[in-house]
């Protein structure tokens, strides 16, 4: 959604609400994902990172080392392709570069599952 503020620009973001369909309760990210907490946390930490390097200079100096804790497990939505996880929009990058996003395939979760 966008928020206007009076701002130079608006505010954009991202709301992704998932829900179990055995309980209605919200759904987080290692139980989408089927894995434990840290395999998840280094499962995103790297992707992430990897995002950042390969485009260094659209991203804050310490973009990398912002990444390389995050634990937020609701920041996702379920897409057509797989899962998309994402960052609030300046954690690791100005406005310009948009709300950072990466793709975890539903392919690529299917052997994360049997590792």
């Amino acid at each position: 959604f966008t928020e206007i503020t009076g701002g130079f620009h608006a505010n954009d973001s991202i709301a992704g609400m998932t829900f179990t369909l055995s309980d209605g309760e919200q759904a987080e990210l290692d139980g989408v994902l089927n894995l434990d907490e840290e395999a998840v946390i280094n499962l995103v930490s790297s992707r992430f990172t990897a995002m950042i390097s390969s485009d260094p200079e659209s991203y804050y100096p310490d973009a990398a080392e912002t990444v390389s804790g995050y634990g937020d497990m609701t920041m996702f939505y379920m897409a057509e392709e797989g899962v998309t996880v994402y960052l609030p929009l300046y954690s690791v990058a100005p406005f310009t570069t948009g709300i950072p996003k990466i793709l975890v395939p539903y392919g690529d979760i299917a052997v994360l599952e049997q590792n």
